[in-house]
């Protein structure tokens, strides 16, 4: 029953959920280019000889992913503001508040879950200029890189722990 009514929501409210949508799929992408970068061999090769780079991708990673926080946190209490009204005309008709959570994190789960997959796509192309970026300024020569897999885990990872955090 959820899963219908949140389809539908999603699709009443696109324009709404458009900006959700581009504001996770843009956080993901910039988190999935850093987790990928800081597991790229080059890099690794290069935290071998200093542990200065390590540490740098360390806090950069923390960084990205407290934003992704931020951002996610903002994005939900944002359309969570926009469907006041929605929610307390479903008080109204009898929803508990248990049912109104769970259709609000069926509808984000649906677009989260899309944003997920464009944000990973994008994040593969903003990977590659930014180790373009990197291998210019370290003045080595760039190849196209490959995508680590510890990269790809820990954006899942980090994107479901902060979600969830969000509901709490």
């Amino acid at each position: 029953m959820f899963a219908k009514l949140a389809f539908r929501n999603v699709r009443r409210q696109i324009r709404n959920y458009l900006i959700y949508f581009v504001t996770v799929a843009l956080s993901i992408a910039m988190l999935f280019a850093v987790n990928n970068l800081s597991y790229s061999d080059r890099i690794q090769a290069l935290s071998e000889l200093s542990t200065d780079i390590r540490s740098m991708f360390t806090m950069v990673t923390v960084l990205s992913c407290l934003v992704t926080a931020l951002v996610l946190s903002y994005a939900t209490g944002f359309m969570l503001k926009l469907r006041r009204r929605e929610f307390g005309m479903y008080l109204t008709l009898g929803m508990t508040r248990r049912n109104i959570q769970t259709l609000f994190a069926c509808e984000t789960g649906l677009l989260s879950g899309l944003a997920l997959l464009v944000g990973i796509g994008l994040g593969l192309v903003i990977f590659q200029l930014l180790a373009a970026l990197f291998a210019s300024i370290l003045e080595i020569p760039f190849a196209v890189s490959a995508y680590s897999v510890q990269g790809i885990l820990l954006t899942f990872a980090v994107d479901h722990m902060l979600k969830l955090l969000n509901y709490l």
